[in-house]
């Protein structure tokens, strides 16, 4: 337990995202590709894959051509990110002869604007199925009557008698 305690304070090898932002992707590949490219998004603004790699990290071997994995993966993928997540990215293939070898992803934080525009998108696609909010007062609702309920039962066994 201890060593369970000091990897969740230290952070560090653990990526983070608000689940709001893969609540409407209906792409599982678009949900992947987020976490892969959030986890190297902390100190670059490029990152790239071997396609054999990447095809590997999506679960998506089956794709052996590159036009079809481009049509049914990437692109889907791609514009889902832009659209509900925090941020934007790009992307392009590196040919070794003519062949695809590599996808290089560019990527950059959203500023403000774009933010609530994604917000925007994220309510509109949820269509009122899941109220992040409403979900989040339960919850705090929750553990706030939990604890109350503790201290009540311990309040209502009358004063201590430390003194």
């Amino acid at each position: 337990m201890p060593f369970l305690l000091k990897v969740t304070k230290e952070n560090q090898y653990f990526t983070h995202y608000q689940l709001k932002y893969i609540l409407p992707m209906k792409s599982q590949y678009a949900i992947r590709l987020y976490e892969l490219l959030k986890s190297y998004q902390w100190n670059n603004i490029e990152w790239f894959f071997e396609i054999n790699s990447l095809k590997k990290q999506l679960n998506c071997e089956n794709y052996r051509d590159f036009k079809d994995f481009r049509k049914r993966v990437l692109e889907p993928a791609v514009a889902e990110i832009n659209e509900y997540t925090d941020i934007k990215i790009a992307w392009e293939p590196v040919k070794e002869g003519r062949k695809v070898a590599r996808v290089i992803f560019f990527m950059a934080e959203k500023k403000k604007a774009d933010l609530l525009d994604a917000d925007r998108a994220i309510n509109d696609a949820l269509d009122g199925q899941i109220d992040i909010l409403e979900l989040m007062q339960e919850s705090q609702d929750t553990v706030k009557a939990k604890f109350l309920a503790e201290n009540r039962t311990e309040r209502s066994e009358g004063p201590s008698k430390a003194f």
